[in-house]
């Protein structure tokens, strides 16, 4: 398998978006609520994540939507992808 910079490998980003949906629900609907601009959002999942950011499913008063959150800056590494999802959850509780 190839790797580039800025790139997630598929195996990568199924496991950390696994993992973020069975435990860290709460965080990923503060993220639809912080980030996204969806402050009535009953919940969310995500549904993939990149280099450059993360989309969520995220069920609002009249369905689904999806949205897309962009990183500060580009992950080149799964350590990444968990910092910056740390780093987002931090601040979106706060």
């Amino acid at each position: 398998m190839e790797h580039r910079d800025h790139v997630l490998s598929e195996e990568d980003a199924t496991r950390i978006i696994d993992h973020m949906n069975e435990e860290h629900e709460d965080d990923l609907l503060l993220f639809a609520q912080v980030y996204a601009g969806e402050a009535g959002a009953t919940a969310a999942r995500m549904t993939d994540i990149d280099a450059d950011g993360i989309t969520l499913e995220v069920a609002i008063a009249d369905g689904q939507k999806e949205c897309r959150i962009d990183f500060d800056k580009p992950l080149h590494t799964p350590e990444d992808a968990h910092r910056a999802l740390v780093d987002m959850a931090l601040n979106a509780r706060g």
